[in-house]
């Protein structure tokens, strides 16, 4: 990849993801883009739902840190 390519689409999928309803409420290429037949090695909505998982996950972790106390079982 290119350098900071991935750094540029992580903020496209952003930027998608949080004005998704808007997007697809006024913009009809966003529409096209997104429910077109597959371009090859280029699946959009995947990309979206990768995406979304990864920071609903990390978002999960700075909200919920692990702790060290009970995270290891006690020995006997």
């Amino acid at each position: 990849m290119v350098y900071n390519a991935h750094k540029l689409m992580e903020y496209c999928q952003g930027f998608l993801l949080q004005n998704m309803v808007a997007l697809l409420t006024y913009d009809d290429s966003v529409k096209r883009l997104l429910f077109a037949k597959k371009i090859p090695n280029h699946d959009v909505l995947s990309g979206l739902l990768s995406t979304l998982q990864t920071r609903i996950k990390s978002r999960q972790s700075l909200q919920n840190p692990p702790n060290i106390h009970t995270a290891v079982p006690a020995r006997t």
